[in-house]
């Protein structure tokens, strides 16, 4: 308290007596300059005195027993008190009390207000308080005891009676007999009373009763107060009736939105708008959609809601949400989690940034729900309805509110819709009304339990009513959950017509199904074969259906399917109703033929038999065979695909380290002219070796959608500059203008840096190469395309042109307008290929006007950004650093032990140069080899080849080299060949702390081993 200068000048300038004394012993710690002008005490002796000193020696024992009432209150008042100055005098005062922690003592500091005994003050007051009494929007009382004296005007309004009618009545009179909680009012508000008047003041709720018995609930403030020297109670009552139902309202709708949000069949949440997605609240169905509790995710207190969301689609969900944040919409995104478990789940968000007045982004709120059910129904649904499509049955599929989801094309042409006019639609549009309820329910029930097959009445889109035989199922997912439902049906107009010829005549009968179009049977009980018509004989292969009169069907049939034909009758003499069944025949020319015969029971010639109607459904059948070889063949394809680009990337790039290292030392070494001129031709034939390389493997990796794309706002000048720059020297070694020209420095747009780099490399390489006079001008401009801005990039030459019939040719793999021995100029012809699925990938166009003899102009287009951002700079590259030079090294310590772990001999002699003063190497040509000497010698780094031939991998000599305590920590560089998607995280993964694919170059090699050294390169880096 000492410290504070600012507070000690208030307390001793004060207008007011104050000081402050110790809580237990009242004793004086500290007095100001009108206290001490109060008391009559000097500042060097107040710490002598206690407060009881300067009370009336006859009215000491009282005043201190009035004062200890208060000391132990937070703040406190205590009026009409005699204070006696030492030299004599005495005053009349009220002393406010307040309590006060100063380091570890407890203190109360009091202020001392003198009583002015004015008239015309206290008449001035008095007037004053009487305006306040009756102006105040409180009921105010003064009670004698529990008995009403007086009043103000807002008292009679709160309990609806008159003056004459409340005062000198009992408070308690105006309550009901028992409080809400059960408590006798009379008995409570005596307490309350009571320990008014033993000055601690009362605040309490309180349910009163008006002068008509309505009851009404109220705030109560009971003080002890002294008029005239007489102890009252003044009583404060406020109606709080409007505010306990506007409370219980809102606890209401609190109870109701927990209720909603706790039963909800996924998870609302609000959070930060920040790459953690940081939550600030989150519902009660986060744990059965992520594994983790709500609380995990507050204020990422056990992981970050990001940290869930499956990788690839952690820079696509923040792009789109600022995106729609920044235009003030909402946002609805689709992606995957990994649940605590370990899970992936698809799912679905809708959400909507909140704002503050300002306009500026306080938060997200939105909902969560899982679609990962629907995710692979719908892929499960797909891949049947491409199956089903062609077949001569009327196919359609539904979902399990009988919405319909697909029909094939042979639905479409009997019932006579277009697929558009019945997609969407309830199934119930197809069916006639003349179908019992019974039957339709019997439909549904029997499908969604085993399938179910049987006659029914349909209604063709011209309102013709036909019979048809349908045959239902249900389609599950992997984990057996009911997804769709599919049914299949066969006009069986003709078949009901020989029915009911059957009925009127046998004879008329056999004439009819002897010539339906259908092949049919009549089978006795035993598989006899009765009856067959022509189409059934043709069916297998036989002259006439005489010849198959008197035989066993099953001498038709394969015999793996004797049993399940056997099974089919035995279920026909059981039960009368039409039943299918699928089995193989082997006709006459011993020709396999799948078939579906639809049965039912009948009398003929006058005994129970079978007609069966059969279908030929090899056709079906084929193309389902088709389909699961045909997959299994794509997969076994993009497997050995793999394979292939994996050996021949590895095969490709080791013995381009020779190559090019040996090239580039060459080319520093040599002086001859054309010695350099020699080697740098190899430099050169090398790299477009690897050119082409990477090429092959850009291409393979698009179309196996497995190159991530990494959307950020760039400034598409910087970019084309500095890629445009490159060719410099190029284009001024063949003669060649080379223009850059920019409407504006700070055009921006949401692209991948890389793609457009790479874009921009491609046509500017081309128009090189097939210019020889002249030269290229780039040009970046913005345009407006309707309502969209849009930033465009021309690359146009003078070169020789493209024929009009050749425009398309150019951007298809491995194509040239000159192609095979004619082909007039060097390259892959992937180039411009991957220029358009790089630009196609960033969701732009491109397009290419040309004129043979005069030039071409490629034109790339994207949507622009609405702000520029000159903030931007473009990003250095290692294109634009020199060569390290040994001079680079000098400061590093000298005799650095590194482990070179190599099977081949160029890769290590190249290795040796490009490393020479900067280490010394140590080889060891197997991982075998490599362990033993890892145990004799400590090294400092290790250079690891993955493939290392027979023997153990250079991925297990790194697990095998990680379990020694000393290489715990020690760098691995993964120096390899394999530099396929994917190669590098599962080199890392394994134990390795760096990656470097080959072939690299000295720069590459030495700035690594110098960052490794200097402790200047994280994990993972290069």
């Amino acid at each position: 308290m000492g410290k504070n200068n600012t507070y000690k000048s208030l307390f001793e300038e004060a207008n007011e007596s104050r000081f402050i004394i110790e809580l237990k012993s009242l004793s004086l710690i500290d007095i100001n300059r009108q206290a001490r002008k109060l008391l009559g005490i000097t500042k060097s002796k107040t710490k002598k005195y206690c407060l009881p000193d300067f009370f009336p020696e006859d009215k000491r024992k009282v005043s201190v027993t009035r004062f200890n009432k208060i000391k132990w209150r937070k703040t406190g008042i205590l009026e009409d008190i005699e204070i006696q100055n030492l030299k004599g005098g005495g005053e009349n005062v009220e002393i406010e009390t307040a309590k006060i922690k100063v380091e570890d003592k407890i203190l109360v500091e009091c202020k001392v207000n003198a009583h002015n005994n004015n008239s015309l003050v206290i008449k001035h007051n008095e007037v004053k308080f009487k305006t306040l009494f009756e102006s105040a929007n409180d009921a105010i009382l003064l009670l004698n005891n529990d008995t009403l004296i007086d009043c103000n005007e807002k008292t009679l309004e709160i309990f609806a009676c008159s003056r004459n009618e409340i005062l000198n009545q009992k408070l308690y009179k105006f309550s009901p007999l028992n409080q809400p909680d059960g408590n006798n009012s009379k008995e409570i508000f005596r307490e309350k009373i009571k320990a008014a008047l033993d000055d601690f003041p009362q605040f309490f709720e309180w349910r009163h009763k008006k002068a008509d018995g309505a009851l009404f609930d109220t705030e109560v403030s009971l003080n002890r107060i002294v008029l005239e020297n007489h102890v009252m109670l003044q009583a404060i009552i406020r109606d709080i009736t409007d505010k306990k139902l506007k409370e219980s309202t809102i606890r209401e709708q609190n109870r109701r939105i927990n209720t909603l949000m706790s039963n909800l069949p996924g998870m609302a949440y609000r959070c930060k708008l920040n790459r953690k997605w940081t939550m600030e609240f989150v519902s009660e169905g986060c744990l059965s959609l992520t594994g983790y509790k709500p609380e995990d995710f507050i204020n990422d207190n056990t992981i970050a809601y990001n940290n869930i969301i499956h990788p690839e689609d952690r820079d696509r969900v923040w792009i789109e949400i600022n995106y729609a944040t920044e235009r003030k919409r909402p946002f609805t995104i689709l992606y995957r989690i990994y649940t605590r478990d370990g899970f992936e789940k698809w799912l679905w968000e809708k959400g909507i940034g909140i704002f503050n007045d300002s306009g500026e982004i306080i938060g997200l709120e939105g909902f969560i729900s899982d679609i990962t059910d629907r995710k692979l129904s719908e892929e499960k649904i797909s891949m049947l309805a491409h199956a089903l499509k062609s077949i001569s049955e009327c196919v359609w599929i539904m979902d399990m509110n009988e919405v319909i989801m697909f029909v094939n094309n042979s639905f479409c042409k009997t019932y006579g819709y277009e697929q558009d006019e019945i997609i969407g639609k309830k199934i119930s549009v197809i069916r006639s009304p003349n179908n019992s309820m019974q039957l339709i329910n019997k439909v549904r029930s029997f499908t969604l339990e085993d399938g179910w097959s049987g006659e029914l009445l349909d209604i063709k889109k011209s309102g013709q009513e036909f019979p048809v035989l349908l045959s239902t199922s249900i389609i599950k997912d992997d984990s057996e959950k009911s997804i769709a439902l599919i049914g299949i049906t066969n006009d069986i107009t003709e078949r009901k017509r020989a029915e009911e010829a059957l009925r009127q005549s046998e004879e008329r009968f056999k004439s009819l199904v002897d010539n339906m179009l259908e092949p049919a049977i009549i089978l006795s009980m035993d598989g006899s074969i009765l009856f067959a018509n022509n189409s059934a004989a043709d069916l297998v292969e036989i002259h006439s259906p005489v010849e198959a009169s008197g035989k066993d069907i099953f001498e038709f049939l394969h015999p793996d399917f004797n049993l399940k034909l056997k099974r089919s009758f035995i279920k026909a003499k059981k039960n009368p109703d039409l039943f299918s069944a699928e089995f193989k025949i082997v006709t006459s020319k011993n020709n396999e033929k799948w078939i579906e015969g639809l049965g039912k029971e009948i009398i003929f010639d006058g005994r129970k038999a079978v007609l069966i109607t059969l279908h030929d459904i090899s056709g079906r059948k084929k193309a389902e065979e088709q389909l699961k070889e045909a997959k299994e063949y794509a997969e076994e394809m993009n497997k050995l695909k793999s394979a292939f680009l994996a050996n021949m990337s590895h095969e490709l790039r080791t013995p381009l380290v020779g190559i090019l290292g040996y090239s580039e030392m060459l080319l520093e070494k040599l002086e001859d002219p054309d010695q350099v001129d020699m080697v740098d031709k190899i430099l050169f034939s090398g790299n477009r070796l690897m050119e082409t390389l990477n090429s092959v493997l850009d291409l393979s990796r698009i179309e196996a959608n497995r190159i991530d794309i990494y959307l950020e706002p760039i400034n598409v000048p910087a970019v084309v500059k500095r890629h445009t720059d490159m060719f410099k020297p190029t284009a001024e070694k063949r003669g060649l203008y080379l223009r850059k020209l920019f409407s504006d420095e700070n055009i921006t747009a949401l692209l991948d840096e890389r793609f457009l780099g790479q874009i921009i490399n491609n046509l500017v390489s081309n128009s090189i190469k097939f210019t020889k006079k002249g030269g290229i001008t780039v040009r970046v401009d913005t345009i407006q395309d309707k309502m969209e801005k849009l930033v465009q990039i021309s690359v146009s030459d003078t070169g020789i042109g493209i024929p009009q019939k050749n425009l398309d040719t150019i951007f298809e793999e491995f194509r040239q307008v000159s192609e095979g021995i004619n082909r007039h100029f060097e390259g892959t012809g992937l180039g411009l290929t991957i220029t358009k699925r790089f630009v196609k990938l960033m969701e732009g166009e491109i397009s290419v006007n040309s004129k043979v003899g005069t030039g071409s102009e490629f034109v790339v287009t994207f949507a622009a950004l609405d702000e520029s951002t000159d903030k931007m700079k473009p990003k250095e590259e290692d294109i634009s650093r020199p060569l390290a030079s040994q001079s680079d090294f000098l400061q590093l310590p000298a005799a650095r032990q590194v482990l070179f772990v190599e099977d081949d001999q160029s890769s290590k002699d190249v290795t040796q140069l490009f490393l020479e003063g900067i280490c010394d190497l140590t080889f060891a040509k197997t991982g075998e080899e490599a362990l033993e000497i890892v145990k004799q010698k400590k090294f400092d780094a290790i250079l690891m080849d993955i493939n290392l031939g027979s023997g153990i991998s250079g991925v297990e000599t790194t697990k095998l080299i990680r379990k020694m305590k000393e290489y715990k920590n020690i760098p691995i560089v993964a120096i390899t060949a394999f530099a396929m998607q994917g190669d590098k995280d599962k080199f890392l993964s394994c134990g390795c702390s760096h990656y470097l694919s080959k072939p690299y170059d000295r720069n590459s090699i030495s700035k690594l081993m110098k960052d490794i050294f200097e402790g200047q390169l994280s994990r993972h880096k290069i």
